[in-house]
């Protein structure tokens, strides 16, 4: 918990904080834009249109899944992620989950990504679930180093993918 609390001061006195896409509508497009960009190859037949709309409802959200979160330095976004139900196709036995994590590409391999998904598991052991859940595809390792557990290699329609899990809390 100490660690938590330095991290949390020495975000504040950098003027970086989490909050909901709630509460920042005006970021609603650069979101979409990052996640579209990032992740769209894994359900091609979602169009750009289908996300924006994922994300408004995401938006629309402020204790309950799903919700999306934004780290911000002052107005600049600096990553995203979001905790939801679902996430995979066929894997509706697993959930819920963390997905869209996107950090600024500008901004990766600086420890920004760590930090925010320790973050973001701490805001999620407040929904008391037993298990979180995510899939990647070229992310396990930075995942595992987190101490995410690797739950099975799941081979999709558009992409193969690992899913991992960590106990909540």
């Amino acid at each position: 918990m100490y660690a938590f609390g330095i991290l949390l001061l020495a975000l504040l006195i950098m003027n970086i904080n989490i909050e909901l896409l709630h509460d920042r509508p005006d970021l609603i497009p650069k979101v979409v834009k990052w996640c579209y960009e990032e992740f769209s190859y894994q359900t091609p037949e979602e169009s750009y249109e289908d996300w924006l709309a994922d994300f408004k409802n995401q938006a629309s959200n402020i204790n309950k899944l799903p919700i999306c979160h934004v780290l911000l330095k002052g107005d600049q976004l600096l990553a995203t992620a979001s905790l939801v139900e679902h996430d995979l196709d066929s894997y509706e036995h697993y959930g819920p989950w963390l997905a869209n994590v996107v950090v600024a590409p500008h901004l990766r391999g600086q420890g920004i990504g760590t930090n925010f998904i320790a973050q973001i598991m701490r805001i999620a052991s407040g929904f008391n679930r037993k298990f979180w859940y995510l899939h990647t595809s070229d992310k396990v390792s930075f995942y595992t180093k987190m101490g995410w557990e690797v739950v099975e290699r799941a081979n999709g329609v558009n992409f193969d993918t690992t899913i991992l899990r960590v106990a909540n809390g």
